[in-house]
């Protein structure tokens, strides 16, 4: 149920239901039972989830299905097996918190929140970000369920659907933006140069993804404010700015009296012995001149670098990763003449925090250019589609996606997909995207809200088995001095 919830199927009400069978199966068993049942469910949720990364590296692929599902099972221990609704409810919380940040940078995909992106407690997301949504979707799932389980189904569901309409009373007294008018909107065209899904940076040509964002931009409708290339359509040797690349594209920018942000891959060989490279978006102003840059800081842990490359290269092929991504510095925003664009780099739009910091820099509205034509199919797509929706709900800000192969998309603040691509097809998408300065709560103060009272749920949980077991050893150590 958790794993059909997941774009690109998002069917949201059985990801409610999975959550609610979930604490079902984890009640009157022991812990090491209630790991092992939480392990069960997090690697069938995430063999759909994530079997996209079999086709990087299959081994590697369900090596990474294995210990994120052995990640997924610790919301076993954590719940109460006497009373399990409300321990369940801040332990799927906590255990995503932690599947997100960690090992490595953490792996936001197959999240069951990105399954909820159009339930309607999402309107949360401004007030208490992706894991307040999380957050109420399993207080509805364990509500449900420890009604059935009781025999009183109808008064728990209708406890289920008030607390269900909560986020629409907590979230209404915070707008998420006041600004309006046309002196702040931005025409944006995102190209979004087409070909097949499948393609790998390793083996495919590096001049066809340029020749097809070129041949497409000339067709950039006229007093357009900003053109946006997806990641990885530019790939030259560093620096970018001495390229004729960047020459080409500031007659195009000049031409067309308009902003460019566009994908660059700069091959930096002279850093060390593995060959690197840096990630980056790179502005080309109206006068021709090329601007600010934001480098990519989140990257994909055996997509852009190898952990222990060395140690792995004596047991498995590493080719199709060759090379190592410089880590950028910085926030996630770039300087124009547009104003300050929140800047975040394909994985890293799937963080939370990391959109969060490019708000909290002063970026008016988000551009995402992304990347994901290594993958067959629509799963990839779909869940940063979904993790973008997220993004814009939770920080009040439009978003520009720019893919190669898609999806590209502008989403207006408020979660809707305004404009939206077709995967492979050569095209562009026009649109405006308001730049806004207000805050949301979320951007103001992060997840540390949700962390506590998801802390609140698991040890209101426990805190009667604790009294209890300090009561009987208090008594036994009574009746011992008598």
């Amino acid at each position: 149920m958790l794993a059909s919830s997941l774009p690109p199927r998002g069917w949201w009400p059985l990801g409610v239901a999975g959550i609610g069978l979930l604490g079902a199966t984890l009640r009157d068993v022991t812990a090491r039972c209630r790991f092992l049942l939480g392990a069960l469910a997090g690697a069938t949720l995430l063999t759909v989830g994530l079997w996209w990364a079999t086709g990087l590296h299959f081994g590697g692929g369900i090596v990474l299905i294995a210990c994120q599902g052995l990640l997924f099972g610790l919301i076993g221990p954590l719940v109460n097996p006497v009373r399990p609704w409300t321990a369940l409810t801040g332990a799927v919380v906590l255990v995503e918190a932690l599947r997100w940040r960690w090992p490595l940078s953490g792996l936001p995909f197959a999240s069951p929140v990105l399954g909820q992106v159009d339930a309607p407690w999402v309107a949360i997301a401004p007030l208490a970000g992706s894991l307040g949504v999380l957050l109420v979707t399993a207080a509805v799932g364990g509500a449900l369920a420890a009604g059935l389980a009781a025999g009183r189904g109808k008064a728990i569901t209708m406890a289920a659907f008030s607390l269900a309409l909560t986020p629409f009373v907590l979230s209404g007294p915070w707008p998420v933006s006041v600004e309006n008018g046309r002196a702040d909107v931005v025409r944006v065209a995102i190209v979004q140069g087409g070909g097949p899904t499948g393609t790998s940076a390793a083996t495919g040509d590096p001049a066809v993804p340029l020749r097809r964002a070129l041949a497409l931009s000339a067709d950039i409708p006229e007093e357009t404010d900003l053109v946006v290339w997806a990641e990885n359509v530019i790939q030259v040797s560093f620096p970018f700015e001495d390229s004729d690349v960047a020459a080409s594209l500031g007659v195009l920018a000049a031409e067309n009296h308009t902003t460019m942000l566009v994908g660059v891959t700069e091959n930096d060989d002279a850093l060390g012995e593995v060959p690197r490279f840096r990630n980056a978006a790179v502005v080309v102003e109206g006068d021709g001149q090329v601007g600010d840059r934001y480098e990519k800081v989140i990257r994909v842990p055996f997509g852009e670098y190898v952990p222990l490359r060395d140690l792995l290269a004596r047991v498995v092929d590493l080719s199709r990763v060759p090379r190592d991504a410089i880590v950028g510095e910085g926030p996630p925003t770039v300087q124009t003449s547009l104003g300050t664009i929140g800047t975040v780099i394909s994985f890293e739009a799937m963080f939370p925090q990391r959109v969060r910091a490019a708000v909290s820099a002063g970026g008016q509205f988000l551009v995402v250019p992304t990347n994901a034509s290594s993958y067959v199919g629509p799963d990839v797509p779909a869940q940063q589609l979904a993790g973008a929706r997220l993004r814009a709900m939770e920080t009040g800000r439009a978003i520009a996606q720019a893919a190669p192969t898609g999806y590209s998309a502008i989403i207006d603040p408020d979660g809707t997909v305004r404009r939206l691509s077709q995967l492979g097809s050569g095209e562009v998408l026009t649109g405006e995207v308001m730049k806004r300065t207000a805050l949301t709560p979320f951007v103001r103060f992060g997840d540390g809200p949700t962390l506590l009272a998801a802390s609140v749920f698991v040890g209101v949980a426990w805190a009667p088995t604790a009294y209890s077991r300090w009561s009987r050893s208090r008594s036994m150590y009574s009746i011992s001095l008598d």
